[in-house]
């Protein structure tokens, strides 16, 4: 038999908008503001998923140091940072990860509570920028990670932030000096800029303050993530680009 590579098929548009519905309306339900009101939450970031899983979702939530997945399959032991056993309604986070880690393992884990049925049991490895970097080839984890993203990330709430930091979005291949000297407080040259990838771009601004708002914290910090998750949050969103 011949090995085929096994292709990554975009989720289809119609899942996508769903899932980023659902993703804003749990977190809306949970602060209990109407949609007409979102974009002046900023004082509530950042977001607390452990918070919206107890509050709203009635879920149990377990920090043990680590996680022994023995017990829930017959292989060899492996490093998880999540579980999730859908019929105890329990989410079990590592400890041993840093925080940013846990934070998006959580959001991941109600992700798949919600939207791949309650009758799980999951072993989740640790969701690093790696992870963000190559997309699972599976379907049930970009949608658990797309759901993730938009709970911790809200769309309108980067859209917020990132024009109060930086104004109108960034094109890669368009930066002027004076667009550059606003990006990096004169650090970097537009011609520098121009060169990155738009990915190095996007973390270069999910993990800078900025000049014009006068604020020493940068995306990542505020919304507290990766930087690689806010720099595909902000390519998603089209607020840094490369047209």
């Amino acid at each position: 038999m011949i090995a085929r590579n096994v292709i990554a098929l975009p989720i289809n548009s119609h899942r996508k908008a769903y899932i980023l519905r659902q993703s804003k309306r749990l977190l809306l339900a949970f602060w209990g503001i109407p949609e007409s009101a979102a974009r002046d939450a900023l004082a509530r970031l950042p977001i607390s998923p452990t918070e919206i899983a107890i509050a709203k979702l009635g879920l149990t939530i377990e920090e043990p140091e680590e996680l022994d997945v023995r017990e829930f399959t017959r292989g060899p032991r492996l490093e998880a940072a999540g579980l999730l056993d859908g019929a105890k309604k329990r989410i079990a986070v590592a400890k041993k990860f840093s925080p940013i880690i846990r934070r998006f393992t959580l959001a991941h884990e109600i992700a798949h509570y919600l939207l791949h049925g309650r009758q799980l049991l999951l072993r989740e490895p640790p969701i690093t920028d790696a992870t963000f970097e190559r997309p699972s080839k599976s379907i049930h984890e970009r949608e658990a990670n797309l759901f993730a993203a938009e709970l911790l990330m809200p769309s309108f709430l980067v859209e917020t932030v990132f024009t109060r930091l930086f104004g109108a979005p960034i094109d890669s291949s368009r930066i002027d000096e004076n667009e550059a000297f606003r990006i990096t407080s004169g650090k970097i040259p537009a011609s520098a800029l121009r060169k990155m990838s738009v990915r190095d771009l996007s973390k270069f601004v999910a993990s800078n303050s900025s000049l014009t708002f006068k604020s020493d914290r940068p995306l990542a910090e505020i919304f507290q993530v990766s930087s690689t998750a806010m720099a595909i949050q902000l390519e998603e969103l089209r607020l840094v680009r490369g047209d």
